[in-house]
């Protein structure tokens, strides 16, 4: 779920926004660095779901173009309309992280009904072959699943939308939290840096 948010949110990656968090570099404390990202499982707790390997390739991402999502996760609660999502994206200018606005429901979102957003893959029969192997669907609601892998699977991204025009090279910050509704509390979290290149 986190991966397939992450993906789709870069899609909508803008150059205006406000500035937040400063300082660019390539090695942040915490993060696992064994992939093509710097990624981490950001909640703690009672998480929904847990992320215990996770890639995007090829560094930097090429859009339009082919990104390869590698990914292990394991779901311990069934995950339906009781669920929130926030996505936050950052971009690097002049030095500092730059927020990426929520631009036609892509960019730095709140998601009250995560299930719909997900739901684009299955009606566009876009659904990855890892989460069919695993038995999940592209739509909600996830049963609890002991292991998810996706493993080099390729997502294509064909053209770039033009109410997206402005999507732009450079570096990001990415983060997706995921929150049990009636309580606000966390209950899956992934963060990430990532490159990406227009072409």
């Amino acid at each position: 779920m986190a991966a397939l948010s992450l993906l789709a949110g870069l899609v909508a990656i803008v150059l205006c926004g406000q500035t937040s968090a400063f300082i660019l570099n390539d090695n942040h404390a915490g993060f696992n660095h064994d992939g093509h990202v710097e990624w981490r499982d950001c909640a703690s707790g009672d998480k929904w779901v847990t992320l215990s390997k996770f890639d995007l390739s090829p560094k930097p991402l090429a859009l339009p173009g082919n990104v390869h999502v590698t990914f292990l996760a394991s779901i311990a609660h069934e995950l339906s309309n009781q669920v929130t999502l926030n996505v936050t994206i950052e971009k690097g200018l002049l030095g500092r992280w730059t927020k990426v606005p929520c631009t036609a429901n892509l960019g730095t979102c709140f998601y009250d009904d995560p299930c719909k957003f997900l739901n684009v893959f299955a009606s566009e029969d876009s659904c990855p072959q890892g989460f069919i192997d695993s038995g999940l669907p592209c739509s909600c609601p996830f049963s609890p699943a002991p292991q998810v892998t996706l493993t080099d699977e390729v997502i294509n991204v064909p053209t770039v939308d033009p109410a997206y025009s402005w999507l732009a090279s450079g570096k990001y910050h990415v983060k997706a939290e995921m929150f049990e509704r009636s309580t606000g509390v966390t209950k899956g979290c992934v963060e990430a840096y990532v490159e990406l290149r227009k072409h």
